[in-house]
């Protein structure tokens, strides 16, 4: 993840600029009912992973997993999965400070997955952040507003 190289002392290349997206790296407070919801989805997919279980019912076991997870997730190969439950479930707050480089943060305001918040708590943390926002858009800014996303683009790359 590009949070991570940047905040890196290392830096074994240079890097200038940094456009995040709609970013992972912030870790939202989970109520006490998130948190036993989660609980409850990871025995049940203990349980439906069961080889005995989905022998005796795979039509009802298939239908379940088929409602977990966002579509983007249940499009994804079993190894991009790992990484996206990964990438979402990682704190990067502290590593904020620490990236030097000019960033522009690029968000949906109707974004759930990484909520408008996060980019703000961001834009505040990252010493040489800009937060441009495209309204009315979710997650995939850059699909459901791409004349605009791109505008934005080349404005900060000064394309013309």
């Amino acid at each position: 993840m590009i949070i991570k190289l940047a905040a890196r002392e290392d830096l074994p290349l240079k890097i200038s600029r940094i456009v995040l997206v709609d970013s992972a790296g912030i870790l939202p407070k989970r109520t006490w009912r998130q948190k036993m919801k989660i609980r409850r989805y990871k025995m049940l997919k203990k349980i439906v992973n069961l080889k005995l279980i989905y022998k005796i019912c795979p039509e009802l076991i298939d239908e379940w997993k088929s409602r977990q997870g966002s579509e983007d997730y249940r499009n994804a190969t079993p190894m991009m999965r790992q990484c996206m439950v990964k990438a979402v479930n990682e704190d990067l707050t502290e590593l904020l400070p620490k990236i030097r480089q000019e960033t522009l943060l690029i968000w949906g305001d109707m974004d759930t997955a990484t909520p408008i918040a996060d980019a703000k708590l961001m834009e505040e943390r990252i010493p040489d952040a800009g937060l441009a926002v495209i309204p009315g858009t979710g997650h995939f800014c850059f699909l459901e507003k791409p004349g605009q996303f791109a505008g934005i683009m080349k404005s900060y790359f000064r394309i013309r």
